[in-house]
């Protein structure tokens, strides 16, 4: 990190918990603590911290969010492994973090991945050491490098997850006339509820934008995020796989 401290904060991150990394190793008789990035070379400058911290999200988010604004040449990264882990963080987030840009301007904002746990041990979903190297930066459109650009008929707008989903659904059936990202069509699939997700955000502001209609493929509208009923949920799955794929004409 350039000479550079960092600072990882969370329930039990450094052992790690869906995909164990080891970072801190614990001697179990001397109970001593040994960090092996600390030991990369002799003459290095910048060093990892882990904390173990407590289930007060609140409490330790908004210290460490403190720490980066004292500390600014630092790295601070705080850890959820479970989407209930982030309610209680919730409040700083709101309070400190989502509107720190009307108070503080565009000032040190700090980066916040929401992802769900399938996509840590999804190959598709790696990163070469090359897209984090010098020089790189955050993709607002990622194209389509599998399908046929010659043949395709229809353009899919998707974010997210849902991506690796669709996608796996056009490979098995062999579909090249479909992109995932001028044709005849802008097709936005979501695996939120309708009345959910970003279609009510992205809809009036595409159509108003390029003066072309958006149509919608994905769940119905819904009072809850989730069925709670594991065979309909497998159907709203297969439903919205393959409405953008093969039903909209």
């Amino acid at each position: 990190m350039e000479g550079r401290n960092v600072r990882l904060s969370g329930e039990d991150v450094g052992r790690g918990t869906f995909s164990h990394r080891h970072v801190m190793l614990v001697d179990q008789q001397t109970e001593a603590v040994h960090i092996p990035l600390n030991c990369i070379h002799p003459q290095q400058k910048g060093f990892l911290e882990v904390a173990n911290s407590i289930l007060s999200e609140e409490a330790v988010l908004g210290f460490e969010y403190g720490m980066a604004f004292d500390c600014p040449d630092n790295l601070y990264l705080w850890e959820a492994q479970f989407g209930d882990f982030y309610n209680g963080a919730q409040i700083i987030v709101d309070a400190f973090i989502a509107s720190g840009e009307c108070k503080i301007l565009n000032y040190r904002k700090p980066l916040v991945i929401v992802a769900p746990k399938v996509l840590l041990r999804l190959a598709d979903a790696v990163s070469p050491l090359s897209d984090l190297t010098q020089g790189t930066h955050f993709k607002t459109v990622i194209g389509d490098h599998i399908a046929n650009h010659l043949k395709v008929k229809r353009v899919i707008l998707v974010s997210g997850k849902h991506y690796y989903e669709l996608n796996k659904e056009r490979v098995k059936a062999n579909i090249e006339d479909v992109a995932i990202l001028r044709v005849e069509k802008f097709i936005w699939s979501q695996e939120e509820h309708r009345n959910m997700g970003a279609w009510s955000f992205i809809k009036p502001r595409f159509e108003n934008l390029l003066g072309r209609k958006l149509v919608y493929a994905g769940r119905g509208e819904a009072a809850t995020p989730a069925v709670g009923a594991s065979t309909l949920h497998r159907k709203e799955v297969e439903h919205i796989l393959r409405e953008p794929l093969y039903n909209i004409k």
